[in-house]
């Protein structure tokens, strides 16, 4: 049972997974059933019943962190549209090894991708993320540490109207931008277009959905593009890849190097 109310959110989107639960049944465990308060089935005291944690307060109908694999039913309204994690450990993992000064987002939403950006700069100890959507869904100071929320700047506005009014109007040196937004040909096109009209020397632009039949003008704009070399990677969605750059790729000094320590 939990000392403190609210009890502590879990944040991973692994497992449990986080639902919004409208009814769970187990015939074994009455306890479990969301007719009572929901600090009765805290931490999971009741096994088979096991939902975790309440992150909704004292509403009963959640939400609630649910383990999938113990309770005999459930009935939930689950929101999938997020980031699913192999796309956002492919972010986290460019965003380490790119080490970007200025990285831009499009369609911040509930915040999966830019936390997976801005942990990855966090740990660079360099780096800021400027992240844009139309609405505030979260509150990066509420749900992230501050090591990770000091590197966001959250805009809120439509895009494309909000890249040409402050912030985003002076942003410049771009070496970084994740594409996320409104998912229409044509808003896309101008965010591309804002990328390169403010990138540093190179920038790698992430393009969600690039393979995803529910959003067909990604892909007839992305056929369409000649501006820079761009790839596809077959994730759960799709992502395209454009690397946009003044000069071509050149060898130069890598990771292989020998270090002569003398003796003292």
């Amino acid at each position: 049972m939990a000392d403190v109310w609210p009890p502590r959110i879990i944040t991973s989107t692994k497992m449990p997974i986080q639902f919004h639960v409208d009814e769970v049944k187990n015939e074994e465990y009455p306890e479990a059933q969301l007719d009572r308060p929901p600090w009765g089935v805290m931490n999971g005291d009741h096994a088979k019943g096991r939902l975790l944690y309440s992150a909704g307060g004292i509403n009963g109908r959640g939400p609630y962190v649910v383990d999938v694999g113990w309770p005999q039913s459930f009935t939930v309204k689950p929101d999938m549209s997020s980031l699913d994690e192999g796309a956002c450990d492919l972010l986290y993992g460019l965003v380490r090894a790119i080490r970007p000064s200025v990285s831009l987002e499009t369609g911040t939403h509930k915040g999966r991708s830019t936390h997976a950006i801005a942990s990855a700069l966090a740990l660079n100890e360099f780096g800021h993320v400027t992240t844009l959507d139309v609405f505030r869904f979260v509150k990066f100071e509420e749900i992230l540490p501050e090591q990770e929320w000091e590197r966001i700047t959250q805009v809120i506005g439509e895009s494309p109207n909000a890249l040409y009014t402050a912030p985003l109007a002076d942003l410049t040196g771009i070496d970084f931008a994740y594409l996320d937004g409104a998912h229409d040909g044509a808003t896309l096109k101008k965010e591309i277009e804002y990328v390169d009209a403010h990138r540093g020397p190179s920038c790698t632009v992430v393009i969600d959905n690039a393979m995803d039949a529910g959003w067909p003008e990604i892909r007839e704009l992305l056929d369409a593009y000649t501006g820079h070399k761009s790839a596809s990677i077959e994730t759960m969605s799709g992502m395209e890849i454009i690397y946009m750059a003044d000069e071509k790729p050149t060898a130069r000094e890598g990771a292989t190097h020998t270090i002569v320590v003398e003796d003292v």
